[in-house]
């Protein structure tokens, strides 16, 4: 009997533990749920569109980039005193953006001399290696400086040159407005500082150029080359606008001045400065990470010896963007 007894006993307080612990459970709050609140939505990243930019003819291009573009500039002369005949000057130049906005670039080309009723003209003309670095400002604006070396290993040069290559090398300086002094100067090392300034926005491009040409006497001796250093300023000031975005329009003034007394002023002052001008379109097209440049542009010197001789220049070019 009181084996019975302890055992109902140690039932009953177990129930009474089991009742409790029940009661205590529904008694106490429920589990609070964490909520996590949902990551902000990013949008997605939109890469920055290249602007509409008209490339120059003559003047040095205010963008850095990896650039290909072959040249080819046809001149007609008549100076009405018996002197006629064709000049045509073949460029090519390119481009590579090593770092950032910083380009590299050079330049060969070659010249021929077509004259009238007189012995044809052939010249190798110097090479040209130069950097420039573009700046891209507030609200659409751009500054890029840049410097240029020639290098003096073109054909006429030293003493006793050919000269038919002397006269084509003097003939296709004209045919480029003396822009391209430096490369044509085949006795001479030049370095060429310069700055081009320009507002790029809404397909329109304005753009001012300019530049010095320094340039020394390596080759060549007093008989040949009467000048042992000249300076020659070269400004320019371009308008572009996109008619569509595959097709612009391109317009140019160009001035040149030495401002030194060189050899050539002293024996005809038309030689001092040139006046001339530009205007062409030019196709865009993008094939790939590539855009194509054709263009086409006619130039007229108004002052200086392109104007004496009536010079018109047709210059077709093609040209490669690389993204």
């Amino acid at each position: 009997m009181g084996m019975r007894t302890k055992r109902v006993g140690k039932m009953g307080g177990l129930v009474v533990f089991l009742l409790a612990s029940a009661a205590a459970a529904d008694e106490a709050p429920p589990p609070q749920a964490t909520v996590v609140a949902p990551a902000p939505l990013q949008k997605p990243a939109v890469a920055e569109t290249a602007p509409l930019y008209s490339s120059p003819w003559m003047m040095r291009s205010l963008m850095a980039g990896n650039a290909l573009r072959f040249d080819n500039s046809v001149a007609a002369y008549n100076d009405n005193k018996g002197k006629s005949g064709l000049s045509n000057v073949t460029l090519i130049s390119g481009g590579y953006r090593v770092w950032r906005n910083l380009q590299l670039s050079m330049k060969l080309g070659v010249v021929e001399l077509l004259p009238n009723g007189a012995p044809a003209g052939y010249s190798v003309l110097n090479g040209v290696i130069g950097a420039l670095y573009s700046v891209k400002l507030p609200r659409g604006f751009y500054i890029t400086p840049s410097l240029g070396f020639s290098l003096p290993w073109g054909m006429g040069g030293g003493d006793g040159p050919d000269a038919t290559t002397v006269a084509a090398n003097k003939a296709g300086a004209l045919n480029r407005q003396v822009l391209e002094g430096s490369i044509f100067g085949v006795n001479f090392l030049a370095i060429n500082p310069g700055v081009s300034v320009g507002w790029v926005k809404y397909g329109v491009t304005v753009q001012l150029d300019a530049q010095i040409f320094q340039s020394f006497r390596v080759r060549g001796s007093d008989a040949t080359e009467p000048d042992h250093m000249k300076t020659n300023f070269w400004g320019g000031l371009h308008l572009g606008y996109f008619i569509i975005p595959q097709l612009s329009i391109g317009s140019e003034v160009h001035y040149q001045r030495y401002l030194t007394d060189v050899a050539a002023v002293t024996k005809d002052p038309n030689a001092r400065d040139a006046v001339s001008g530009s205007i062409g379109l030019r196709g865009h097209f993008r094939s790939g990470r590539t855009i194509i440049k054709p263009g086409a542009s006619y130039t007229r010197t108004v002052v200086g010896q392109g104007a004496v001789q009536n010079l018109n220049v047709v210059q077709l070019e093609l040209a490669f963007n690389f993204r």
